[in-house]
Parts: structure tokens; sequence; C-alpha cells
């Protein structure tokens, strides 16, 4: 039922008329790490995306991965639905909402809207929800990021993020009383495509309460590779 009226919303908002691109993307990695934390119990995963983008700067998606999260759920499915503004200042612009889904484990659903700023290499994001984790709690993350291209094809990304809110500051939700777990996670990552493959080394670290250590890793170093449909005929 998600993924229908997703759809139609979609085309709803995009209109007639407008050309479409569609891409599809299958990743595996080392481990699935969402803003510092693991969602795969620090084990690998599988994930792939399917992805449209139209002529208005309209794009959305669904994108999915295995997780486990001790709730009984069957995996992760996100869907996604956003507004893109380029200019050619080098400014640009994008607005939109998170759907995140938990088949097996319906009481984590939970939507989340963004605003991400950036200038050439440089971005800043705003992530929000009212009800994360489906605890009714709501949750603020801000996100500074900077990507840098080499002359040798090597892309940089770097990035520093900060989680807060009531639903951290009461313990992940666990009410009050709990210790703050608001928390900062950083990385940097170093990728390079080669021919239709893409391969992606990332060092990543978090800073929180002590209370909450034994959930993230001070450091850790992810693996993946990823490719992306329909490949080019280079």
């Amino acid at each position: 039922m998600t993924g229908r009226l997703f759809a139609a919303c979609l085309f709803s908002f995009a209109g007639p008329g407008q050309a479409v691109d569609f891409s599809s993307t299958i990743t595996a990695v080392s481990d699935y790490d969402y803003r510092g934390i693991s969602q795969t119990d620090r084990n690998p995963a599988i994930q792939a995306s399917l992805d449209l983008g139209f002529d208005s700067g309209l794009h959305a998606g669904a994108w999915g991965s295995n997780v486990d999260l001790g709730a009984g759920e069957d995996g992760e499915v996100d869907y996604y639905l956003g507004y893109l503004n380029e200019y050619e200042s080098g400014f640009r612009r994008d607005v939109g909402v998170m759907f995140y889904a938990y088949p097996g484990a319906g009481e984590l659903d939970f939507p989340e809207v963004y605003i991400k700023l950036g200038r050439r290499g440089a971005g800043l994001e705003v992530w929000y929800s009212s009800d994360c984790a489906g605890t009714g709690m709501d949750s603020v993350y801000y996100r500074a990021t900077y990507e840098w291209a080499t002359p040798s094809e090597w892309v940089i990304n770097f990035w520093a993020g900060y989680s807060t809110g009531e639903f951290f500051k009461r313990g992940f939700g666990a009410g009050a009383g709990a210790a703050d777990a608001s928390y900062k996670d950083y990385g940097v990552a170093l990728s390079r495509g080669f021919g239709n493959v893409n391969f992606r080394v990332q060092v990543s670290g978090t800073g929180v309460d002590p209370a909450y250590s034994a959930m993230m890793d001070d450091i850790k170093v992810l693996i993946g590779v990823s490719t992306t449909l329909p490949w080019g005929g280079d």
C-alpha cells in the first residue's frame, strides 16, 4: 500500500509530458552505517535503489537494505520525494521528504523532512522528524559536507553531523531520566569508479555519552562496492 500511494503521489506532482531519467544502484557494504550507528549489528549489507529524475527538478525513488535492529524486522525500505533547484552561480537547494519503512516491524516506521543547501563542493543539511522511530518524539539531524573531485578521478568526501531532539535527549526514546544520547558523527570517504563499478573506503567515528558507547564505534572502517544501471556504452 505504501509503495502504490507513493507512486500515485509522484506522478501527480510530476505532471504530464516530462522526460524521466531512470537508474538503479546496487551496493554491497561491509556494514550499513546510518549516521554513525550500525543498522546491521556491524555485519555486511546488500542494498538497492530505484531512482527517478524529472526535468523539473523533481526526484523520487525507493531504497532497500537488510537490517538487524533486533525488532523482528524483515528489512528496511525507504521512499523519498524531493525537489532540486540548481542555479548558474553553483548554488543548489533540495527539499523533500523521506519515509522509513520496516516490514515486519511497522511500529518503527516514521517520516522525515529535509532541506539541503550547497554551493559547488560544500553543503549543509537539516533533517527533522516529528515521530522518530515511531516513538512520537521528535529528532533533528544537522550535517555539513564537502566533496572534492581530485584530478586523478578519486573523489574525497568529508562530513560532520549532530543528532539531537527529544528522541535522543531521552536516551533513544527510553524516556525521562535516561542519559542524553545526542551525539556527533564524522568521517571521510575515498571513492573512485573503474568502468561500471565504484569502490569506496570510509573511515568514520562518533562522539556520545559513555552510557551509549556500546552502540557505536569510536572509529571504524567500511568498504563498499556499487554499480549503477543502466550501464553506459563506454
